[in-house]
């Protein structure tokens, strides 16, 4: 059948983003499902995601028109931070990221130096690309973005939704000693997955709605911005004194600051609300209606498992025709008492190495 795997791969997207998990259909097992507990299968997952202290990876490998490209991301998570390093390889290439990112809730660190060497063999061969991380004012092997509560790790939503998940696909649930699976393999089982899920949406949609919108406006972005805005200009005052000798005058700092924040205004910026996410699963619905996913040949299969602290997530897409691709993914996450991050004490702030630019080719401020 052409073209499985891209309609498989946007339906699979689809699921991720709405209900963390793909759900399809397959006969039931007979034994009753433990909905949201972590005798159940999207259990496992929210108990996964409560795991404070962890190490967890993720392996995915697709094969696409003859093409695999592997990823492979892993990490280590204390409670208070989080690092993530990377592998990638496609098309004879391949790199690895070791701890290339650091986060806490209100910091992301980038491992710039250990990036750039990793890359640097293949930009030095690109015409214009080779450069030098002095010459963009980085002197540090980090560098920092600091923004209050933007990176903060919230698994409240799924925590919400996992019982509705296990309720509504638990004729689809398949158990056999301790791991769950759902498995979409015909157009029965299509036809299952897609009757469920609707349901599940008039069900649970509003109510959904109601919580993915409380969820989104706990960030207040404005506030945000504005923050950021007003440590930019901090920075490009200091830097601009410091460099010159000269106090820049206070209607200056004002008339900066003004148009800083003219530049960061998210007073034109739609309120995300109930009906946004209503819109948003409206618009599920009709995918799951179109003739193309409906029309679905080949195999999805999904299984979750959890052993003594263990959780494992296993995903693959198959076609019906080789030559559309396949995509596999596995991810273990492990609970570690002993996990800890190291976060980064000497990092370089991203606003100051802009702030410097910004006030090396500025002048005739005052």
């Amino acid at each position: 059948m052409k073209g499985l795997l891209r309609k498989a791969a946007a339906v699979l997207l689809v699921a991720v983003m709405a209900v963390a998990m793909f759900a399809g259909c397959t006969k039931s097992s007979g034994k009753k499902v433990n909905a949201g507990s972590d005798g159940s299968m999207f259990g496992i997952l929210k108990s996964a995601m409560q795991l404070e202290k962890k190490t967890f990876d993720c392996d995915i490998t697709a094969d696409i028109e003859g093409t695999t490209a592997k990823i492979k991301l892993s990490g280590v998570s204390d409670g208070n931070a989080t690092s993530l390093s990377a592998e990638v390889s496609t098309g004879g290439m391949s790199f690895k990221f070791d701890n290339a990112i650091v986060f806490t809730d209100d910091v992301i660190y980038f491992n710039v130096a250990s990036i750039m060497d990793e890359v640097g063999a293949f930009t030095s061969a690109i015409p214009g690309a080779d450069f030098d991380l002095e010459d963009l004012g980085i002197t540090s092997d980090w560098v920092s973005f600091k923004a209050e509560g933007l990176f903060k790790q919230d698994n409240s939503i799924f925590e919400a939704i996992s019982k509705d998940l296990d309720e509504a696909y638990a004729d689809m649930i398949t158990e056999k000693d301790g791991t769950y699976s759902i498995t979409v393999s015909d157009k029965d089982s299509v036809k299952g997955f897609i009757d469920a899920t609707k349901k599940l949406l008039d069900d649970k949609g509003d109510a959904w709605a109601k919580l993915f919108a409380e969820q989104s406006n706990k960030l207040d972005v404005e506030k945000l911005m504005n923050g950021v805005a007003d440590d930019v200009v901090e920075a490009i005052v200091k830097a601009y004194e410091e460099s010159t000798g000269e106090k820049l005058p206070e209607d200056k700092i004002k008339e900066l600051r003004d148009s800083m924040l003219e530049e960061t205004d998210m007073s034109g910026i739609e309120e995300i609300n109930e009906d946004t996410y209503k819109e948003m699963f409206d618009e599920i619905r009709d995918q799951l209606d179109d003739a193309s996913v409906t029309g679905l040949d080949g195999k999805i299969d999904v299984r979750t498992s959890s052993d003594k602290g263990v959780y494992t997530i296993k995903a693959n897409a198959e076609p019906e025709d080789e030559e559309d691709g396949s995509i596999i993914l596995i991810s273990t996450i492990k609970e570690d008492s002993s996990a800890k991050v190291e976060v980064p004490s000497d990092a370089q702030s991203a606003i100051d190495i802009l702030v410097a630019i910004v006030v090396a080719n500025m002048g005739g401020m005052n």
